[in-house]
């Protein structure tokens, strides 16, 4: 939760809803957010068993509010998720003001202390090149975010996540795993939509759907053009990730750079943007000489666009 990084909160996370019992069997925690959808036990599976670990003597959080994250804004869904056992409930995108009420209210008070409004920097602005990613709304994600640092983080993580996260959900579809598939699409609606990725959320939540109600043929005539689009933004907000990472990539010889780079000569010309973004997606994962590095930034900011003319001038 990104808004958490402008206030004091200490804050843990884990990635599942047993790491989440390992932590409480252990640790008291003053609050505890259980996203709806996890892999593994769900938010409702994974209450239900921390109710019981709280039964257990000198259990360490029996009087721990949890709070369930969803997607799910529906009319009664606060309802259900009280019925269940949680003690509310807020949903995603989160709003930074409920989120701020949320807190005020069930942590303890001597713990909770106002700290005013938080100045932003008048410098502060997005990149220039944002404005040109397509199928972005990055000032929407701003407003989710809460500030403009938050949102950059969280564009950060949405981009360094796109290969693993893409190349899960495609295993899930192949094998048929229908209900790790679902929670995949789902927590993939919820952060393309936090970054301001609307149409990319609206093809995930019609995934989800079709998750939830069975429609196996939907998801196979569907799942490919969603991945397609998912896979597209790892090409055109890979400026976002810190060059760093380079150092963890394999080297490329010059002889396999040099047919790399005349393919993509050839695909440009031929405007076949598909093979592009697969083609980017290929290079970017290796480690390049600082001018062939620039070269292939240069190119992934013409395809962000895109301008063909700048491409091919860049590969002639």
């Amino acid at each position: 939760m990104t808004q958490l990084k402008q206030t004091q909160v200490q804050v843990e996370t884990v990635l599942s809803g047993y790491e989440c019992l390992a932590r409480a069997e252990k640790e008291h925690f003053d609050l505890i957010f259980l996203d709806h959808r996890m892999p593994g036990l769900d938010g409702i599976e994974t209450l239900h068993r921390l109710q019981k670990l709280n039964q257990e003597e000198n259990a360490l959080n029996v009087h721990t509010p949890v709070v369930a994250l969803t997607a799910n804004a529906v009319s009664g869904a606060r309802e259900e998720y009280i019925a269940a056992g949680f003690d509310d409930y807020l949903t995603k995108p989160i709003d930074s003001r409920k989120l701020e009420d949320l807190l005020r209210s069930m942590l303890p008070k001597e713990k909770v202390r106002a700290a005013g409004v938080l100045a932003v920097p008048a410098e502060e602005k997005l990149p220039d090149w944002l404005e040109y990613v397509s199928g972005l709304e990055p000032y929407k994600g701003v407003e989710h975010c809460g500030s403009v640092a938050a949102y950059l983080d969280a564009l950060r993580v949405f981009a360094e996540s796109i290969e693993s996260n893409a190349a899960e959900i495609q295993r899930y579809f192949e094998t048929e795993d229908c209900r790790n598939y679902t929670t995949k699409v789902h927590a993939l609606k919820s952060t393309a939509r936090v970054i301001g990725a609307t149409e990319l959320s609206e093809k995930a939540r019609r995934l989800e759907d079709a998750g939830n109600n069975g429609y196996a043929e939907e998801i196979k005539a569907n799942t490919l053009p969603l991945l397609e689009l998912y896979r597209s933004f790892a090409v055109s907000l890979s400026p976002i990730i810190p060059e760093d990472n380079a150092g963890e990539k394999s080297p490329i010889s010059p002889e396999e750079l040099s047919e790399a780079w005349e393919a993509m000569g050839e695909i440009a010309a031929s405007f076949d943007y598909d093979s592009l973004m697969y083609m980017l997606g290929e290079l970017s994962a290796y480690q390049l000489p600082a001018a062939e590095a620039e070269k292939l930034a240069k190119i992934q900011r013409a395809a962000a666009v895109p301008d063909w003319a700048a491409l091919q001038k860049i590969l002639s």
